[in-house]
């Protein structure tokens, strides 16, 4: 995608960064040290984001038409690298040059086209989030549900605070703590649902979260 310079100006005032020279399916601004991956799937795209080593994984984000729900990072990513146009819309940029694409972003390309063909549990290095006490017990918990298996919000907030009589309300904290998971997929926040067991609450859309379930349902992975 070329820029304008207005563009290039925009780009510095919003970032404080230089554009890159060359623009590829990967984001990595000259001074930033993290990188984006722009993968492409049945619902747009998976940008998944470096920890400031390249890594480990510290983020994905679900990229889809409207462009809604995106951390500033990744929308800005979107727009400059061509995946987002101004008015929300999902694009195909040109083929991308991938040779100076960190390690772990292109195991990442790897572990999930394997994950989205079925039968693959993902194994990628990645940073466990940041967040309260709270929220890494509930994203630990979530990280123990199996490939192809579902738990209810009430089935962690029992884990966490087995006093039956406060279990409505902890299975609500449970439910904000999973919105706040910046890891969907790898800490598998769509393998939880609701105690009646309808699909709720889930980030990239409650459409992606029956997809993936259906994934996994389908192509379950026998337990030793």
């Amino acid at each position: 995608m070329k820029l304008s310079e207005a563009d290039r100006l925009i780009y510095g005032r919003l970032t404080g960064i230089d554009w890159p020279s060359k623009r590829e399916t990967y984001f990595a601004p000259q001074v930033a040290k993290w990188q984006i991956a722009f993968i492409p799937w049945e619902f747009g795209y998976l940008a998944v984001v470096t920890d400031s080593a390249r890594k480990k994984i510290a983020s994905i984000e679900f990229l889809r038409e409207g462009g809604e729900g995106l951390s500033l990072r990744v929308r800005q990513a979107a727009y400059f690298s061509g995946y987002l146009s101004h008015d929300g819309k999902i694009l195909t940029p040109e083929a991308p040059d991938l040779d100076d694409e960190c390690e772990v972003l292109k195991l990442a390309r790897r572990e999930l086209r394997l994950y989205l063909s079925g039968g693959h549990e993902i194994r990628i290095p990645y940073k466990f989030p940041e967040g309260t006490a709270f929220q890494k017990r509930v994203w630990e918990e979530t990280l123990k549900i199996p490939y192809g298996s579902v738990k209810t919000y009430a089935d962690i907030a029992e884990i966490i605070q087995p006093d039956k009589d406060k279990t409505g309300q902890m299975a609500r904290a449970v439910g904000r703590a999973l919105a706040a998971n910046p890891l969907p997929i790898i800490i598998p926040c769509h393998r939880v649902i609701g105690s009646n067991q309808m699909l709720i609450g889930f980030g990239g859309g409650v459409d992606v979260k029956d997809y993936l379930l259906q994934l996994e349902m389908w192509h379950a992975i026998p337990t030793a």
